[in-house]
């Protein structure tokens, strides 16, 4: 960062010295250029700094994540952009330097330099020209689409009790059901060796349930989000074997058009695409991995999730919903959104009249909202 503002700062001195004790109107813009750097590079951290803490939510446009990553986060954040800013700022500089050293210099140097800003701006436009056309790509080109009903609300792990009635139990999901929930998401694993799917999670010691028990229990009462947990620990044969085994069993129970598969291991959640199977790609997994801290990576993290998602074919995106802010919902624009896990009823409210939003998991029997007609809500 210091040394990209020396360079600035060298640039300029270089750039202002008078061409024959005349200035330009260049010469101004330069240095008016390096005066706004200045008063942003002074004023951008204040403000966000008090943003970050702003109760309004329009921060959340341009500090994505804010209500669950640290200040540190950001502030990292602004420090690469004002980096950016800097050489920016010193490439202007030096450019500047220079046309005025050859002003009158050979014409092939002066032809260069056009030249160059030329193909720079010929860049720029083929650029800007491609990322709309993958954009354009990216809204169209989508799997086949699993759930269209106006009762977004779904059981996150079923509807549970504990002690009484535990989490991702027969008993979760049944009472889920009863209550008029759609459908119910659940943690599912699979153990390559015996072939088998279990309902659980890998981090608890509980007793698992087997997933064709609960088909076989609640096959026929709505539909289920299977949150496959071990599908990025295999490789790409047993992932391949899994997917037909899975289809094997929501086969016999009749529950294929009624089943949702979820994970964030893309090539493997495409074997189970191809297998016949509906399937959601997650992103923005913050049990395993850190949100990106500069711009630029968070944003290029976010197109490599869109060119997965074209590449899987997969029939949704799915995301804790602290990490759908506006910005990302403009960048998934046209793309089904699974979403979780909303406890907020003013958050279940936005996120109900949000189009692009699918199924919404939540751990309150909120089942009864809906948006079949306007925006309602269940006793």
């Amino acid at each position: 960062m210091i040394v990209l503002v020396v360079l600035a700062l060298s640039g300029w001195l270089v750039a202002l010295w008078p061409h024959r004790n005349r200035w330009r109107w260049s010469d101004g813009l330069t240095a008016a250029a390096v005066l706004l750097y200045s008063l942003t590079a002074w004023l951008v951290p204040r403000v966000l700094a008090w943003a970050y803490t702003s109760p309004a939510a329009w921060p959340d446009r341009i500090m994505p994540s804010r209500h669950i990553l640290p200040w540190d986060h950001y502030r990292a954040r602004i420090q690469t952009m004002l980096a950016f800013g800097a050489a920016g700022l010193a490439t202007l500089a030096w450019l500047r330097a220079w046309w005025v050293w050859t002003r009158e210099g050979p014409p092939w140097l002066r032809h260069t330099l056009r030249g160059l800003a030329s193909a720079a701006g010929v860049i720029f436009l083929v650029s800007s020209l491609a990322l709309l056309a993958f954009h354009g790509l990216f809204v169209v080109a989508r799997g086949p689409t699993f759930y269209q009903g106006c009762y977004k609300v779904w059981g996150h792990r079923g509807y549970f009790q504990e002690p009484d009635i535990q989490a991702n139990t027969i008993a979760s999901f049944r009472r889920a059901f009863d209550l008029g929930a759609a459908g119910v998401e659940m943690d599912v694993l699979y153990d390559p060796v015996r072939g088998r799917f279990w309902v659980g999670r890998y981090d608890e010691t509980g007793p698992q349930t087997p997933l064709e028990d609960v088909f076989h229990a609640l096959g026929d009462r709505g539909y289920f989000w299977l949150d496959l947990k071990t599908l990025r620990l295999l490789d790409a044969r047993q992932a391949r074997v899994l997917a037909m085994r899975l289809r094997a069993l929501v086969d016999r129970y009749h529950v294929r058009e009624r089943v949702i598969v979820e994970s964030d291991h893309w090539q493997n959640l495409r074997a189970v695409r191809e297998a016949g199977l509906f399937t959601s790609f997650w992103i923005f997994n913050v049990d395993e991995r850190d949100v990106p801290r500069a711009p630029w990576a968070y944003w290029s993290q976010v197109l490599t999730y869109q060119w997965h998602f074209i590449q899987g074919g997969f029939s949704a995106i799915s995301l804790d919903e602290r990490f759908y802010t506006p910005a990302l919902a403009l960048a998934l624009r046209g793309v089904p959104v699974h979403t979780f896990t909303v406890n907020d009823p003013s958050r279940m409210r936005a996120l109900l009249a949000d189009p692009n939003v699918r199924v919404i998991l939540s751990d309150q029997a909120w089942y009864a909202w809906h948006t079949c007609d306007t925006l309602k809500e269940g006793p």
